[in-house]
């Protein structure tokens, strides 16, 4: 079974263009990759990614498997109950 890898380009979709971001900075403190930054503009901090490698939405470290972002944003999907799953084959009680 191959488990679902989502990256910088879910995130960017689901938390920052949609408004759930919070401008925690989470994600650029746990980039291993040190392709995220802050757009400060109007007071609002929102991360985006550097378009050195790969353009504002998308990361190619996250298409090589990379998901440290998505794994530190409290904002991004519930990841508790399917690690739980995945590693001990049950929900923790």
């Amino acid at each position: 079974m191959t488990l679902e890898q989502p990256q910088w380009k879910e995130l960017f979709s689901e938390v920052v263009t949609s408004g759930l971001c919070t401008g925690c900075a989470a994600c650029l403190v746990a980039c291993p990759h040190d392709v995220l930054d802050y757009e400060t503009a109007n007071g609002a901090y929102k991360p985006w990614h550097l378009d050195i490698d790969d353009g504002r939405e998308d990361c190619t470290h996250g298409v090589k498997g990379c998901t440290m972002c998505t794994r530190a944003c409290p904002r991004f999907r519930n990841w508790e109950s399917e690690i739980d799953t995945h590693r001990f084959a049950r929900d923790r009680t």
